[in-house]
């Protein structure tokens, strides 16, 4: 049986490897456009990542002239973190104050009886009231857990309760409000009243809170006779001249608990020193007598007096006298604290109880000889009474925030402050005897981490244009705090964009913006950045020693020591060397952080030199990837041709081998038919 033979598949001759052969051939050509590509892209790449750290070094130049920039920022430190801490806004003004805790803001929190477990709750209409806001309450009965529970449940957040085992058989409810302050105290309403009662949180109160009216209760002698002229009532407040001096009755003799507190509103008004008279020019003598006869006057001479010499009188003395307050009961008085003298109003409380039990008058004394002191809102209550009621265990009580600064004393209803110093807000943890220094001053640490970065960033840019532009492996050195994949990726671009005009026009621009002066306020004390402790030198000035040609390359270095002394001596002169306004237009014009920014801009911003180098190569990569789609079409119609026109050329020569074959056998029957 004869061969069976398909043209192009089971040919005798490989045809197949001599078609790969040619297109193999052809296929160079492609090779050469993908690594046409792959070349495109890593430049493109290269600029790229240039684009990224310019725009870094712009970023960085621009947060220390900017809006944002660090000079503006401040912190605040405070000598006892423990009492009282702040935090200052870019708003806050540089200051030092000393500020006196004397309460912090607390809530109100009463602790019940110890109470049996099985202690039940009988059902009712439940109502509590917390400053201003009521909260309703229908409980249907049961413990004293499910009572706290509804009541924490029903309250809004205005109110926790909880119970407490103090004993194995016994517990303790706690009841307390969430807000802080004196106006936020909790109260029973209604039936709530006997249930509180029951549950010993609260008992009846033994005093009454007493507002003293001036009208009701008007002024009456004390040691010395009442002088009308030497005090006023004017809406509810009582002037008193200097050497006013009176009893203000009560009405009633009160009874004093040991927290009663007195409380009033003080204002002290310093009155000017008038100035002696003059003495004038002594004693006027009359004119003496004259006489005259045809034509000629002759005058007597003038009198003589022999005078002491005239001398002004001596002013009275000052006199300053802080014991004005005085608490009376009957014929008895009580001195009281000595007020602050100094010129403004504030309130005073004074804790009454600690002088006396009972007291029908207040007694005051004006004995300063330059001061009128005015008193209104004059009360005793006991701070802890809710109407005829008290907490009978109170954990703690609902009070304002005590503080003194600058001798003024200050209440607020919580322990977060932010309205007392502009852009500072204050915390009050807890009170103290003792004053808390409070520092409001410029954030160095941001300062000179902002410089650092923007250094950091220079040196970076510079860097990688050395790489990228010199085919010098030293340049390297300076890239060992990057990853092992970095360094290789910067390795294998050392030297790939040598001879760039582009990069040697940045590099040179970059040096010379930083080398260059700048104005400031402190004129030839602050105009060069070496003066901040930024600079190329090798070492310090007046130092000897090899030299680093990494810093010859122009990288800076920073001295912390001379850019920590010049922080502390020209701070205001350091921002006005990264962005100055030098006409007063309220827009920064000059500097270094403007001035590199503004360099910067042309090559980063949107359709800049930079973006136009990613752009054209994007463009060359995609002419090329058309180019290779074209080239692969035509290589499969190349191929395709190849195998057409080889397999036609086999089915020839195998038409020919057996016409040959044919040929053969006939003559070979033809000479055995002879």
């Amino acid at each position: 049986m004869s061969d069976f033979v398909i043209p192009g598949v089971t040919s005798k001759i490989d045809t197949k490897g001599m078609v790969k052969a040619l297109v193999d051939v052809k296929r160079t050509k492609l090779e050469n456009l993908e690594n046409d590509v792959k070349e495109y892209q890593k430049t493109q790449e290269v600029w790229r990542d240039l684009n990224v750290k310019m725009t870094r070094l712009k970023e960085s130049a621009k947060e220390l002239y900017g809006f944002d920039n660090p000079f503006n920022e401040k912190i605040a430190q405070s000598s006892r973190p423990e009492i009282l801490t702040a935090t200052a806004t870019r708003e806050a003004f540089e200051m030092k104050k000393k500020i006196l805790v004397k309460q912090v803001a607390t809530v109100d929190r009463f602790m019940s009886a110890s109470l049996d477990k099985d202690f039940k709750v009988p059902g009712g209409n439940y109502q509590f009231k917390v400053g201003e806001d009521e909260v309703s309450l229908r409980f249907t009965g049961g413990t004293v857990n499910q009572f706290a529970s509804a009541i924490t449940a029903k309250s809004k957040g205005l109110l926790n309760a909880y119970t407490v085992n103090d004993t194995s058989k016994t517990q303790v409810m706690m009841i307390e409000t969430t807000k802080t302050g004196s106006k936020n105290r909790l109260s029973f309403l209604g039936d709530t009243v006997k249930v509180a009662l029951d549950l010993g949180l609260i008992e009846r109160s033994r005093s009454a809170a007493k507002e003293i009216s001036f009208l009701q209760n008007p002024p009456q002698k004390w040691d010395n006779e009442l002088d009308s002229k030497l005090f006023s009532i004017q809406d509810k407040r009582l002037d008193l001249k200097p050497g006013a001096q009176m009893r203000l009755p009560f009405g009633e003799n009160l009874e004093i608990t040991k927290d009663s507190i007195l409380e009033m509103e003080i204002t002290i008004e310093d009155i000017p020193e008038k100035a002696p008279p003059p003495l004038g020019d002594g004693p006027v003598y009359p004119k003496v007598g004259e006489i005259s006869f045809k034509g000629i006057t002759i005058e007597n001479e003038p009198s003589q007096v022999i005078l002491d010499d005239i001398k002004a009188p001596e002013p009275p003395p000052k006199v300053e006298a802080p014991e004005v307050l005085f608490a009376g009961n009957g014929p008895q008085s009580k001195a009281l604290p000595k007020i602050d003298l100094s010129e403004g109003k504030r309130t005073i409380q004074i804790s009454i109880g600690e002088y006396l039990n009972s007291m029908d008058s207040l007694l005051l004394k004006n004995d300063n000889t330059h001061k009128n002191i005015s008193i209104e809102n004059v009360k005793i209550y006991d701070p802890a009474a809710r109407g005829d009621f008290k907490p009978k265990n109170a954990v703690t009580e609902a009070g304002d925030a005590i503080l003194e600064m600058d001798g003024v004393t200050i209440t607020r209803e919580n322990n977060e402050i932010d309205d007392l110093l502009p852009g500072v807000n204050l915390t009050l943890h807890e009170a103290s005897d003792q004053k808390v220094n409070l520092d409001i001053k410029r954030d160095i640490d941001k300062i000179v981490s902002s410089v650092v970065e923007f250094v950091g960033n220079y040196n970076n840019t510079l860097t990688y244009i050395d790489v990228l532009s010199r085919n010098d492996e030293r340049v390297l050195d300076d890239l060992q705090h990057l990853e092992e994949d970095e360094m290789e990726k910067n390795k294998e671009r050392l030297g790939q964009l040598q001879g760039d005009i582009t990069l040697m026009q940045i590099r040179r621009s970059l040096a010379n913006t930083m080398m260059s002066p700048y104005r400031t306020r402190e004129g030839s004390d602050l105009s060069m950045l070496t003066q901040l402790g930024i600079s190329t030198t090798a070492g310090k000035p007046g130092s000897f020693g090899s030299v680093d040609t990494n810093r010859l390359r122009g990288y800076l270095e920073i001295d912390d020591e001379i850019l920590a002394e010049a922080l502390g001596r020209f701070p205001d002169g350091i921002k006005d060397f990264f962005g100055m306004d030098s006409d007063g237009d309220l827009v920064v014009d000059s500097g270094l952080g403007f001035t590199l920014d503004y360099q910067i801009k042309p090559y980063t911003e949107t359709g800049g030199i930079l973006t136009m180098k990613n752009d054209s190569f994007e463009k060359r990569i995609d002419t090329k990837k058309d180019e290779i789609d074209d080239y692969n079409e035509y290589l499969k119609d190349y191929e395709a041709q190849m195998k057409r026109k080889y397999a036609m050329m086999e089915g020839a020569l195998e038409q020919m081998n057996q016409n040959s074959t044919a040929i053969e056998n006939f003559s070979t029957q033809q000479k055995n038919s002879q």
